[in-house]
């Protein structure tokens, strides 16, 4: 007998609460959806800006979906997607500079312990990312000191432990 595992996000007055719909054991060809919280807390480092030192960018937190399916009782692939991040890029001393968009979809491999009746599956997993970059624009060019604004969209590996 198939089971699908559904986690769901409720949103109430802006705070969103994650819960399981159904805690259950999972098999080869169940299909898992997870949703959640996701944030991306960038890890800067620039050279110095037209004195002003390293850019600093923000943090962004946003809804997390994650889906998922199990090839066999053990193995299972995700892939988790995000809505769109928004990051503002600013200088010390000088407040906000640029802003951005990012989605980070990824996909991960992932080995559940246990059998497949267990209540309880801690997983590990291994996979890939893309993050890519849109509508960055300046809001403060420095009077025209930054003229290029450019960010690489770029690949990374993920470790996962779950």
């Amino acid at each position: 007998m198939r089971k699908n595992t559904v986690s769901a996000v409720v949103a109430a007055s802006l705070l969103a609460i994650g819960f399981s719909a159904s805690v259950s054991a999972h098999q080869a060809g169940d299909i898992i959806v997870r949703a959640g919280v996701a944030v991306v807390a960038p890890n800067e480092s620039s050279q110095d800006v037209a004195g002003n030192g390293e850019f600093i960018i923000n943090n962004n937190t946003q809804l997390g979906l994650n889906f998922g399916y199990m090839l066999t009782d053990n193995l299972g692939i995700e892939l988790l997607a995000a809505t769109p991040f928004s990051h503002d890029v600013s200088l010390k001393g000088v407040g906000k500079i640029a802003d951005t968009k990012q989605l980070p979809p990824t996909l991960v491999a992932q080995y559940y312990f246990g059998d497949a009746q267990s209540a309880l599956r801690p997983y590990i997993g291994v996979g890939v990312n893309y993050t890519n970059f849109y509508d960055s624009e300046f809001t403060n060019d420095l009077n025209g000191a930054l003229t290029d604004l450019s960010l690489s969209n770029s690949w990374g590996l993920l470790g996962r432990l779950a």
